[in-house]
């Protein structure tokens, strides 16, 4: 799940940045402090915006590239041109105090750069198209001010994020109750696998899901992808493995009813449904490790279940799994 756990790990930095940015304009409107010491402050909190903003652009963006999301169509990527919106606005502000600062014993002094101002007028954007509300309020040139609008600004991200539900091994970006329970099956199952031994230990780590309206996009290992798209009725899947979408497709044609074409290592599927999206779910849970299942059957099946195959195997237990999830 390193995809969903980058993601809450920017939005619980952002948590922590916005808050020290708080303390900081509080700080600033005193006349007793060591403006130094402010500096150092204000450049930390800009190297924690700035390793806030890389997770998120570089890991989570990553990761819905790479189970077929566009980061634009969940607002991730406007979430990333908000940070980095702030990022810049801290950057310029840090250069633009620095001098002013030194030796000065009152440090709420007044901000005379444009570069900051510009910042943060592209950050209230970014944060209104994001949220729908406005985070610079009555901005004056005063550092206090400004750090306050700053805070504002990261708040609202962090609360952005924090809309964003975790389900099992999913992460929820837009609201889906058949994406839900689907995405909660197949976890159950995973888990179920897991304990069972099906799973290779990196494998299992791989695993995680994101739903988006009713479609969901799973990653069930190192390499496959699945995209079942619960509206439309269809699932694809991607593996490198010809021999695991063989298998997998008359897994899904024998067990969930599915009408599936293969091509190469590609399978496409229709007649996903309500009646049937649990054994949908419970069947891709079975795609993971499954090569290793096929070079070494008694590695990940008990004798009685590998001396029948992957198949016939794989579909003995879903059976079972049915009254474990």
């Amino acid at each position: 799940m390193l995809g969903i756990e980058s993601l809450k790990d920017v939005r619980d930095r952002l948590v922590e940045v916005g808050r020290e940015l708080s303390e900081l304009a509080k700080k600033v409107q005193s006349k007793n402090v060591d403006a130094m010491a402010v500096v150092q402050e204000l450049y930390d909190a800009f190297n924690a915006m700035d390793n806030a903003f890389r997770g998120m652009k570089h890991i989570v963006r990553g990761h819905l590239v790479r189970v077929g999301i566009d980061p634009r169509d969940v607002n991730v990527e406007a979430t990333t041109d908000a940070i980095e919106s702030a990022r810049n606005a801290v950057a310029a502000l840090y250069g633009s105090v620095l001098k002013p600062l030194h030796g000065l014993e009152t440090v709420d002094v007044e901000i005379d750069s444009r570069d900051v101002s510009r910042y943060l007028d592209e950050l209230d954007v970014h944060v209104y198209r994001l949220t729908g509300r406005h985070c610079v309020k009555d901005q004056s040139n005063k550092l206090s001010s400004v750090l306050q609008s700053l805070a504002s600004c990261v708040h609202a991200i962090a609360e952005h994020l924090s809309n964003i539900k975790v389900v099992g091994k999913c992460a929820v970006l837009e609201e889906s109750e058949k994406g839900r329970k689907f995405c909660l099956t197949w976890s159950k199952a995973a888990e179920e696998n897991r304990r069972a031994g099906r799973y290779e230990v990196n494998d299992y780590y791989n695993l995680e899901g994101w739903v988006v309206d009713d479609r969901v996009h799973l990653r069930l290992g190192m390499d496959e992808i699945a995209i079942v798209d619960l509206d439309a009725g269809t699932l694809d899947y991607w593996d490198k493995d010809e021999r695991v979408s063989k298998v997998l497709k008359d897994v899904l044609e024998e067990y969930a009813g599915l009408h599936c074409t293969l091509l190469r290592n590609n399978i496409s599927c229709r007649g996903v449904s309500d009646k049937n999206m649990d054994k949908v779910a419970l069947a891709l849970s079975m795609a993971t490790s499954m090569d290793d299942r096929l070079d070494n059957p008694y590695a990940g099946w008990e004798p009685e279940y590998a001396e029948l195959g992957e198949k016939t195997a794989a579909i003995k237990w879903l059976k079972e799994l049915e009254k474990k999830v």
